[in-house]
């Protein structure tokens, strides 16, 4: 069943009062009296939408992550090396989403909220990476606790790369990009993953 486009646009303008509240006052100061003021709707509106300010900023981290979860590829973890084409196969897809996402992810990633979306996105990626690895290269039970190690190893190495390149505004191309991911990935701990692996 499809949603009302007026429903859809009241929750964007909901949303996204939300983000600009969020620019200027911290999470726990921010009231629901604020957003109806700020959104120029009603008190049920709101409420017809949002249980209250949680939820709101819940359901909006469900939002990123459900498209932060249609981005990720996690093949390039069978392959004995990363080159270029298989870089911008695994990764551009993601730096897409996080430029596409940009303004609001430096919001949700960067306050004290109650959802940890980045933490969140951490443990959605490694969890996928580790599956891939596990389907791949057949570990055992006995290994599963160093291979998550792993798992989790490269999916912060990744998402710190990324999320540095939008928290800083550093002025790199896409391209330079993917080679400092390609690097942060094959360079040191592909090695160690394999050896202590006895992959």
């Amino acid at each position: 069943m499809s949603v009302d486009l007026r429903v859809i646009k009241t929750r964007e303008n909901i949303q996204n009062q939300m983000i600009r509240l969020l620019e200027t006052v911290p999470f726990e100061k921010i009231t629901v009296n604020q957003l109806i003021e700020a959104c120029r709707i009603n008190r049920s509106t709101f409420y017809r939408n949002y249980e209250d300010k949680y939820d709101l900023v819940r359901k909006m981290c469900r939002e990123q992550l459900d498209e932060f979860q249609r981005a990720l590829r996690t093949d390039f973890i069978a392959l004995p090396e990363l080159g270029e084409e298989e870089t911008r196969e695994s990764f551009l897809p993601l730096l897409k989403y996080f430029e596409k996402n940009r303004s609001i992810l430096v919001i949700l990633c960067g306050h004290d909220l109650p959802t940890d979306l980045s933490g969140d996105m951490h443990r959605i990626y490694s969890e996928k990476i580790l599956e891939q690895m596990v389907k791949h290269f057949s570990i055992p039970a006995a290994r599963r606790s160093m291979a998550s190690y792993y798992a989790r190893l490269i999916s912060g190495n990744i998402l710190t790369s990324i999320l540095w390149w939008h928290e800083q505004q550093f002025n790199a191309s896409e391209d330079e990009m993917l080679e400092i991911i390609r690097t942060a990935v094959s360079h040191g701990v592909y090695n160690s993953m394999h050896d202590n692996l006895g992959l």
